[in-house]
């Protein structure tokens, strides 16, 4: 990432108000680790492009989605809840936008808003691996409902199926260990 860096500085030397160099900034920043500096980088260009008609809806969307992001990254739920539930629907990162939502509602140890999120983000999209995953977590880790929770592993583990994705092998691992361990009989 420090070769990306040098470049983004370079043109933004050349070009200090150039939106695409900047949007890029945040995304570098972030990528590197430097959460804080991507955030502020991130808000400058929310509001720089704020009224700029040539700045895609779609892409300051995506851009307050990954603020939301790096808001929850660092322990600001309150203010990614209030970035995410200003959004609304947005229908090309709804499922993502609610699965973002889940995570801000469970960090604000609010689980039954969180479990809400991520059936409403199963609703948008039945095929989604995540939004499964969020449910079977929130149900065995927030609810302590070990059979509803086998339920939602299962759930998991047959989305899975046919999927090649490296996130689908990792879930599809982590359903497999839950269900043996909950399958197991008792010493």
């Amino acid at each position: 990432w420090a070769a990306a860096q040098k470049a983004i500085d370079r043109a933004l030397e050349l070009d200090p108000g150039h939106r695409a160099a900047r949007r890029l900034e945040a995304a570098i920043l972030a990528r590197a680790g430097q959460l804080d500096e991507a955030r502020q980088a991130l808000e400058v260009w929310l509001a720089v492009t704020d009224d700029d008609p040539r700045v895609d809806t779609r892409l300051r969307a995506s851009a307050q989605l990954d603020l939301a992001h790096l808001y929850l990254l660092a322990g600001k739920e309150s203010k990614a809840r209030e970035l995410l539930l200003a959004l609304g629907s947005a229908p090309s990162d709804e499922i993502r936008r609610l699965c973002l939502l889940a995570a801000v509602d469970q960090a604000l140890e609010r689980p039954a808003d969180a479990l809400e999120d991520a059936r409403s983000a199963q609703r948008a999209d039945p095929h989604a691996l995540m939004p499964l995953v969020q449910e079977a977590l929130l149900l065995q880790h927030d609810f302590h409902d070990s059979d509803a929770a086998v339920v939602a592993w299962r759930k998991v583990l047959a989305a899975t199926k046919g999927n090649p994705g490296l996130s689908a092998l990792v879930q599809s691992l982590r359903a497999r260990v839950v269900l043996e361990r909950a399958e197991a009989p008792a010493p």
